[in-house]
């Protein structure tokens, strides 16, 4: 979608009193005007008849108001070609030179540069807060985004965590896994060794089978699993 930009001097410079038709044909032109490189200028094409229906006016009202916009104005407060706005090209009929399309085009590259810096500041402080979140956790950045984009730092306690789940020593644990983990804080000796057993060992016959599924659910609920290891009654260890 092709988009210019217009000031709100333009609705209280000389200008004022034109008219209604004055005004939005003036807007038409900024947002329709294209650089022609073999004139080496910015052209706009005004058909009265097709902006009479698209304007909702009459086709004379319409040409009253582009040969308002080629007039000269000595109030204008641009100097170039006197004051007018627009200036025909001769015999490309309804073909009209913007006298400072230049201009709004460099309002518009000045906005979509703004905002292409906003986005990239936006985009570079989320990479700095994911970085640093992930080194918290035991995750290292390699550039990128999403899980297959960082190395796995685990400490000892993950590992043998993780090994409970038959997982490779090398498979990263998830977002949330690591942050449950983070919240247990420092897990005593005596704990782990007891969700070791209880997880390693089959539960007597008829006792059922309470043990957790998966990582993400034993983390967070790690102390509750901790007082059921031990009450557990093991058969025999795996």
């Amino acid at each position: 979608m092709i988009w210019r930009k217009h000031y709100r001097s333009m609705y209280e410079g000389s200008m004022i009193g034109a008219g209604a038709a004055v005004f939005a044909l003036m807007g038409y032109v900024i947002s329709h005007q294209e650089y022609e490189r073999g004139l080496g200028c910015w052209v706009v094409r005004l058909n009265p008849v097709l902006l009479s229906a698209v304007m909702g006016e009459k086709v004379d009202v319409i040409q009253g108001a582009i040969d308002y916009l080629c007039a000269p104005d000595k109030n204008s407060g641009s100097p170039l070609e006197e004051g007018r706005r627009l200036v025909g090209l001769g015999e490309r009929s309804m073909e009209y030179r913007v006298v400072n399309g230049e201009k709004y085009q460099e309002m518009r590259d000045y906005e979509e540069r703004k905002v292409q810096n906003r986005e990239a500041q936006a985009k570079w402080r989320e990479k700095r807060k994911a970085e640093a979140g992930a080194a918290e956790l035991g995750l290292e950045s390699n550039g990128g985004g999403g899980q297959g984009n960082v190395s796995w730092h685990p400490d000892p306690v993950q590992l043998r965590l993780s090994a409970l789940f038959h997982r490779r020593p090398d498979t990263a644990w998830s977002k949330k896994e690591c942050a449950a983990f983070k919240a247990l804080g420092e897990i005593p000796e005596s704990d782990l060794a007891l969700i070791e057993t209880y997880y390693r060992t089959e539960p007597l016959p008829g006792a059922g089978d309470f043990r957790r599924r998966d990582l993400c659910t034993l983390l967070n609920n790690f102390p509750g699993e901790v007082d059921r290891a031990r009450k557990s009654k093991p058969s025999k260890c795996f």
